[in-house]
C-alpha cells in the first residue's frame, strides 16, 4: 500500500479516542486510536455500545482507556470494510480476552503504550491476529527467552544495529499469530521457541509491510496450519498481523 503522508505518523498526532482507518492489508482493515493514562472521557464512554460502556467502567482506569480505544478502533475497522456489518453491537470480550466481533466477521486488537490497533475482516474461516509493540526501550533478555536456535542462526548475520529490530519483530509476529491460531489450538500449550519466523533481509522503515514466513514446529499441532503475517516498523513501533487457517487437503 502506498501512500504520501505515513497514517501511523498522523495517528500518533491524533487525539485520544479518535480512531482512523490505517492499513488495507490483504489480511484486513487495521484502524487504531490513541488513549491517555486518565479516566476516559464521557464523550468517549457514550460512542461504545451500552454493554461495551458497562464493561469498561468496571475497570481500573488504565485498563479502560485500552478497552475503549481498542473497541472504537474496532468499529473504525469494521465500518470501513467493502461489505461491513449491517450492525456492530457489543463488542465483548471472549475467555481469552479477544474481542468478539459480529456473526461472519473475524477481529483482533492489540495495545502498547498508548496507542490500540484493530485488525477486522469478514470470516473465510480463518482467525486473526494484530500486535503492536514499543521498540523503545529495548527489552534485554527477550531474544534468549522467544527465539529458536534456527532464528538465533539467522540473527547471527544481522548487524548489531539492527539486532534488536530483528528480535521484537519475531516476537511480534509470534504474538500475532498465536492470536489467529487461538481458536484452533485450544488449550495446547506452544511456547514461543517453537515457532519459527523468518524474515525478509533488513527490516526497514521505508518498505512498509513485508511477509514473514511463520511455521510451527512438527508434531505440535493436532491440525496442520497455514499462517500467514505480515510485519512492519513505523519510527520507534512495529506492527505485524497475521491470519491462520486449516490447510486444506487436496
Amino acid at each position: 500500500m502506498t501512500r504520501k503522508t505515513d497514517p501511523f505518523a498522523i495517528l500518533l498526532e491524533a487525539p485520544p479516542y479518535r480512531p482512523l482507518f490505517l492499513f488495507d492489508l490483504p489480511l484486513g482493515l487495521v484502524a487504531g486510536a490513541r488513549y491517555a493514562t486518565s479516566a476516559v472521557p464521557s464523550w468517549a464512554l457514550k460512542e461504545l455500545h451500552p454493554s461495551d460502556r458497562g464493561f469498561a467502567e468496571a475497570f481500573p482506569i488504565h485498563q479502560a482507556a485500552e478497552f475503549v480505544a481498542g473497541r472504537l478502533a474496532l468499529c473504525a475497522a469494521l465500518k470501513g470494510l467493502r461489505y461491513p456489518p449491517s450492525e456492530i453491537g457489543a463488542l465483548p470480550q471472549s475467555p481469552r480476552g479477544a474481542p468478539v466481533p459480529p456473526r461472519g466477521f473475524v477481529a483482533s486488537v492489540s495495545h502498547k503504550a498508548g496507542i490500540a490497533l484493530a485488525l477486522a475482516g469478514v470470516d473465510h474461516g480463518h482467525g486473526v491476529g494484530v500486535d503492536i509493540e514499543s521498540l523503545v526501550p529495548e527489552r534485554t533478555g527477550l531474544a534468549s527467552r522467544i527465539l529458536g536456535d534456527d532464528e538465533v542462526i539467522d540473527l547471527s548475520g544481522v548487524a548489531a544495529r539492527d539486532t534488536w529490530t530483528e528480535v521484537l519483530a519475531r516476537f511480534s509476529i509470534k504474538e500475532a499469530a498465536y492470536k489467529a491460531m487461538s481458536e484452533y489450538i485450544g488449550d495446547t500449550p506452544i511456547g514461543f521457541r517453537q515457532v519459527v519466523v523468518r524474515l525478509p533481509k533488513g527490516l526497514r522503515q521505508s518498505d512498509g509491510f513485508q511477509i514473514a514466513d511463520v511455521v510451527v514446529e512438527p508434531g505440535i499441532l493436532a491440525v496442520p496450519l497455514d499462517i500467514q503475517a505480515l510485519v512492519a516498523v513505523f519510527g520507534t513501533h512495529l506492527v505485524a498481523a497475521s491470519a491462520v487457517q486449516t490447510v486444506k487437503a487436496n
